[in-house]
Order: structure tokens, then sequence, then C-alpha cells
């Protein structure tokens, strides 16, 4: 005996209501599994966009934690070179030191370079 031949049980070769009902059967299963995968396609697209969000909050309190510790340092050396700065800036009796002969002697170089450069 040949297993290729139909037998009456086998829904393939049934006619009439069966046969459509078995049909629709299987038309409603496979609907059925494209709609899961569907769902499961747009589940895993929602989880991407939940890690995404939870990925940015997270990098924002980094950064701003970040920017945070730097205010703090910065604070730190600031007031550490204050006494340096202080020092450099002022003369003995504590006053700020005139920067005007400094820029008159650069006011004065200039002009000379430019009369000597005329002349030639």
């Amino acid at each position: 005996m040949s297993t290729d031949q139909p037998t009456p049980s086998d829904p393939a070769h049934q006619t009439g209501p069966e046969a459509r009902l078995e049909d629709i059967r299987d038309a409603i299963e496979h609907e059925r599994s494209e709609a899961g995968e569907t769902g499961d396609a747009l589940t895993g697209n929602a989880d991407v966009r939940d890690r995404l969000t939870h990925k940015v909050a997270h990098t924002k309190d980094r950064i701003a934690e970040k920017a945070n510790e730097a205010r703090g340092i910065a604070a730190e050396k600031a007031h550490a070179a204050e006494p340096t700065v202080r020092k450099t800036a002022t003369d003995i009796t504590g006053f700020v030191k005139p920067r005007v002969p400094m820029l008159a002697l650069i006011a004065a170089a200039i002009v000379i370079t430019v009369v000597v450069r005329r002349r030639r």
C-alpha cells in the first residue's frame, strides 16, 4: 500500500461543509499567529522606546552630576588661587597695582614703531 493515497479523513481532500470549516479554522489559526507576531514586534518596539527613554534620563542625570562636580572643583581652585592672585596684583600696602605704566609703555612702543616705519 502506498502512503501517498488520500484517506477519507484527510481534510485536504474532503468536500462539502467540513472542508470549508477546516479551511476557515486554518485561516483563523494563520491570522492568530500573524497577529501574535505583530503584537510581539510592537511590544519589542515599545520596549526599545522605554529603554531609550531610560537611557536618556540616566545620561542627563550623569551629565548634571558631572557639571556639579566640575563647578565644585572650579570653585575650590578659584578659592585656592585667590591669595596668589591677590599677592601678584597688589603692592605691599594691599592696593591694586596700577596698570597705567604698562599701558603707557605699550602705547609708546607702538608710536615709536609707526614713526620709524614712516621715516623709511
